[in-house]
């Protein structure tokens, strides 16, 4: 696709705001720069001693952004993954994993489900096995505004009575609130494990 020289006009400095429920940080970058938020030491309104959650960035003098997270475990464990540009009442996440041995790794999945909205999202998730067709679904909720959950597929309740498991998932939001959603997967196995994230298609 040609794009116009517009397009590629350089960026002004871009001021965006990372937000959680209990504060929010600002910082400055530059056209075309990037930068390094390392939530240990570059987020000062996380006061805890440590934090699971999630966190929205958006850029406060109207300038495109882009976001990345790169998470790591100690010497052996890291993912990359990227933001969720918008929500959506579907979301089709097309593999996830329950002990799948697969090249010397046993593989399992977390799905992550966040609520997008400005009100409570009740979602329902719905299983498919490789061939597409259903195996179970649940209803859940209350998601609370900017909340989320995250279920591992090991223990889970819809898929803890399963030896194994490997297929689709799909979340739709039975309320009309606009919900994101992710995998991460993780292969345990060799001298360091395996691990993968990626973001959900919204429809």
């Amino acid at each position: 696709m040609e794009r116009s020289p517009e397009a590629y006009r350089p960026a002004t400095a871009a001021m965006f705001r990372t937000r959680r429920a209990s504060g929010a940080d600002t910082i400055q970058v530059g056209p075309n720069a990037v930068k390094n938020v390392d939530q240990r030491y570059d987020a000062p309104s996380i006061t805890s001693a440590s934090f699971l959650g999630s966190a929205k960035a958006q850029s406060t003098n109207g300038q495109p952004i882009a976001i990345m997270v790169n998470l790591r475990g100690g010497a052996r464990y890291a993912m990359t993954y990227g933001g969720i540009t918008a929500g959506a009442t579907k979301v089709f996440l097309p593999v996830a994993y329950k002990y799948i041995n697969s090249q010397g790794y046993s593989w399992s999945s977390t799905l992550i489900v966040s609520s997008l909205g400005s009100s409570t999202a009740q979602v329902k998730i719905s299983y498919l096995d490789n061939r597409g067709s259903a195996y179970s679904a649940e209803n859940l909720g209350p998601f609370p505004v900017s909340g989320t959950q995250q279920f591992d597929l090991r223990f889970h309740s819809s898929t803890s009575t399963l030896a194994n498991f490997f297929g689709a998932i799909v979340i739709e939001s039975t309320n009309g609130e606009p919900v994101g959603a992710m995998v991460q997967s993780r292969g345990l196995g060799g001298s360091g494990d395996a691990l993968l994230a990626y973001t959900g298609l919204g429809q």
